[in-house]
């Protein structure tokens, strides 16, 4: 497991992961019975090419714990938790969990939704005022419309307004890009899952969808990131609606045959009984204790990488 960010070593590593923190140590614990030494390695710095890490924390099975390595290390495959696209570089890219192909496409909204067209909503990329200007020609002034960095996280810079508000914000720094997209009323919820404003998450590994929940924005808030102070709640597969299901699947084996059966999650919002994507994200966060489906997905994420373990190095 490879995160990109330093971090000073402590007896505990995850001790700031609250009720994902068992989930993390359980996908080491499972990792080492199934054979596999796990290491975990934090920082870029550490990173030595090829699949070389300096310095890893080594999972010690028997007294389930970290030990810090003081030595270089080959390993077989990667969890990428790094964030951005500085990782994975083409030539390990096969053996790492997301690919690079697959990681450039989720870090740059521009090429996201062109990937997506057909299965999100009516979307442009933005490079300058002007073309902002030009782009919001398309959308009449009395429906809404979302503006948001090509590269955001965590719904911060999201602006949801009529095109006429849109147009005063003359502040933006274009230099990174950024998109322009028809705002999804999700309001009418989900039947029988959920009441009002939503998104629907479907997380997906190996091939297979391993788990779901619901996040709706707090009262005053549009964007229902759960770093903006909206709610989750997990969902059963089992309940998910039927056409909401048939697009993913529809999408599903699209990205898993493009990108290699990577780790992802897919986010729908519901607008008059039809499902929209908002977005792909890879190298999605684990589950927590209390969801059913972290077993699961543990399991499919080990499955993954042992795959990718037994491919040979070029």
């Amino acid at each position: 497991m490879f995160y990109g960010k330093e971090k000073a070593f402590k007896k505990d590593p995850f001790e700031d992961k609250g009720l994902k923190k068992s989930v993390y140590y359980y996908f080491f614990q499972k990792g080492s019975r199934l054979g596999f030494d796990m290491y975990l390695v934090m920082g870029r710095e550490k990173y030595m090419g090829g699949l070389k890490f300096r310095k890893p924390l080594f999972f010690n099975p028997a007294k389930e714990n970290f030990e810090v390595l003081d030595q270089i290390v080959e390993v077989d495959a990667v969890l990428d938790r790094s964030g951005g696209t500085r990782f994975p570089p083409l030539g390990i890219s096969e053996k790492v969990l997301d690919n690079r192909k697959f990681k450039l496409i989720c870090w740059n909204k521009i090429l996201m939704y062109k990937y997506l067209r057909g299965f999100s909503p009516p979307s442009y990329g933005l490079k300058s005022f002007k073309g902002m200007r030009k782009n919001l020609r398309f959308f009449r002034e009395t429906e809404l419309v979302v503006l948001k960095p090509a590269s955001g996280l965590k719904g911060k810079d999201v602006h949801i307004d009529y095109p006429s508000k849109i147009l005063q914000l003359r502040d933006i720094d274009f230099g990174k890009g950024w998109v322009l997209q028809k705002f999804v009323d999700t309001s009418g919820g989900i039947n029988g899952l959920v009441r009002g404003r939503h998104d629907l998450r479907i997380a997906i590994v190996n091939g297979k969808m391993v788990f779901s929940h619901i996040r709706q924005p707090r009262s005053s808030c549009r964007v229902a990131n759960v770093a903006q102070g909206g709610s989750i709640k997990e969902i059963a597969i089992r309940k998910i609606p039927k056409q909401i299901l048939k697009k993913t699947k529809g999408l599903q084996q699209k990205i898993d045959a493009d990108f290699d059966r990577p780790l992802y999650s897919i986010d729908f919002g519901i607008q008059n009984k039809e499902p929209f994507v908002f977005e792909i994200n890879d190298s999605i966060g684990f589950p927590s204790e209390k969801m059913t489906c972290y077993k699961k997905f543990i399991n499919n994420v080990l499955e993954a990488l042992s795959i990718r373990a037994m491919r040979n190095n070029h």
